[in-house]
């Protein structure tokens, strides 16, 4: 990361989204279970890391192009 603004939001905002996902995969693993709950899991967690990369990067524009 080029700024240290970037790297603090962009590590805030990660940890709580990954805390949020978190509960619900434990969630959805206590009602589901089986091969679904490993699939919901999955997308979840690739959902997440989409999202995270799209917010790093528009931080990254945001405070780096300054």
């Amino acid at each position: 990361m080029k700024s240290d603004i970037t790297w603090a939001k962009s590590n805030r905002f990660g940890g709580i989204s990954l805390i949020i996902s978190g509960l619900f995969i434990i969630l959805e693993s206590a009602i589901i279970g089986g091969l679904k709950s490993t699939i919901i899991m999955l997308t979840i967690i690739i959902v997440d890391g989409i999202v995270l990369m799209i917010y790093s990067y528009q931080i990254s524009k945001k405070y780096c192009e300054k």
